[in-house]
């Protein structure tokens, strides 16, 4: 099944509700992140709206803490959390080495119930020497395998999205964070399955689009 998270940069909570009042039927779940104010505030916030929203599924991509930072306690143990999400998952040059794969799933160990979206070859990093061979190492400690294009809003390679689809297990879910829009999702639907998305549905940096939002979650099925 293809999903589709709509990635809401939070303002604060009375826009982010507005925002999932607005697309909840067009979403498999949400990703929160935070913006211009400090991880502490943003904790509170997403317990709000997950009290809020019981029925959705929420990750988060807590942007000011490192890797090591992510399965602290305070996030760890907010109720009815379901994803997290990083850009950078603290392997260096974009590889991943025994060390790197062994502190990952490690830091996971105590917090089963929470998925790992783990970035790979991802925006604003240093890219791997060899995709397929980062990639295998990258699947034994990373739930979703979560790659990018270039930069915010821009689409991923292909060639570079077909590299990871084949050197992934087969029973392995790839994600993609930048760049998709209705108009060009079709061609990435072969590969990829969970599509964290802003940019291509939304009206500016904090409201998502409803009707950008629905169509692209019909045209994944």
């Amino acid at each position: 099944m293809k999903r589709l998270f709509p990635v809401i940069h939070s303002k604060d909570f009375e826009k982010v509700v507005d925002n999932i009042e607005r697309t909840q039927s067009y979403v498999h779940g949400y990703f929160l992140i935070n913006h211009n104010f400090h991880s502490w505030t943003f904790y509170k916030l997403v317990e709000n709206v997950i009290n809020r929203f019981p029925k959705i599924n929420f990750g988060i991509n807590v942007i000011d803490l490192p890797f090591d930072k992510l399965f602290i306690d305070e996030i760890t143990s907010i109720s009815g959390l379901k994803y997290i999400w990083t850009d950078n998952c603290g392997n260096d040059w974009g590889e991943f080495h025994d060390r790197d794969v062994e502190r990952i799933l490690k830091a996971k160990a105590n917090r089963p119930h929470l998925e790992l979206f783990g970035g790979f070859a991802f925006k604003y990093q240093q890219q791997p020497k060899d995709i397929s061979v980062a990639c295998v190492a990258a699947e034994k400690c990373v739930d979703i395998i979560t790659t990018s294009g270039d930069g915010t809003g821009i689409e991923a390679d292909l060639s570079k999205i077909q590299t990871i689809w084949a050197a992934l297990n087969e029973n392995k879910r790839l994600a993609i964070a930048s760049g998709i829009t209705p108009d060009n999702v079709d061609k990435y639907k072969p590969y990829v399955d969970d599509y964290l998305v802003a940019t291509g549905i939304s009206d500016d940096f904090y409201t998502l689009n409803t009707e950008k939002t629905k169509k692209l979650y019909n045209m994944l099925g």
